[in-house]
């Protein structure tokens, strides 16, 4: 996907996610939107108090950017130097209102540098929306945040 591309149809609304079994569902549909450019659909999905905590891999981000506005603004951040991307969430372990996302990052600069690696996320919800999410560059340590058995 282009990191231009505009929105596309929802196919499941926010309310439609608030079963625990749903919460990988949940995210699968989240990535669904970023792909295709949906930002906004993405953070429909995400509590107005979001907070995304980053790893600190990716250079020029903040380290915690917070609220719906703090989302928009990461995304923003995040594929400003891009002129491709694609993540593709490989394995998503849930339990409870905590999950963890190991994905590829696939990408392209604008300069043409390409960039294939794994990035795994720590997700957290309240009320059937995500309200944490932390990067980090080890599985494991996703997964012990989460309190989840690897």
């Amino acid at each position: 996907m282009g990191v231009e591309g505009a929105g596309r149809g929802r196919a499941r609304a926010a309310d439609q996610f608030l079963e625990e079994e749903d919460f990988a569902a949940q995210l699968r549909e989240a990535f669904r939107r970023w792909n295709e450019g949906d930002f906004d659909g993405a953070t429909e999905l995400m509590d107005e108090e979001v907070e995304w905590h980053t790893s600190g891999v990716f250079p020029d981000l903040v380290e915690v950017y917070r609220g719906r506005d703090g989302i928009k603004r990461f995304w923003s951040d995040f594929t400003a130097p891009w002129d491709q991307i694609e993540i593709d969430p490989m394995r998503i372990e849930a339990s409870g209102d905590d999950a963890v996302v190991d994905f590829r990052f696939l990408a392209r600069g604008r300069g043409g540098v390409r960039v294939d690696m794994t990035i795994f996320h720590r997700f957290q919800r309240r009320d059937g929306l995500t309200r944490y999410v932390q990067s980090y560059a080890a599985r494991e340590e996703a997964l012990a945040a989460a309190g989840i058995a690897g």
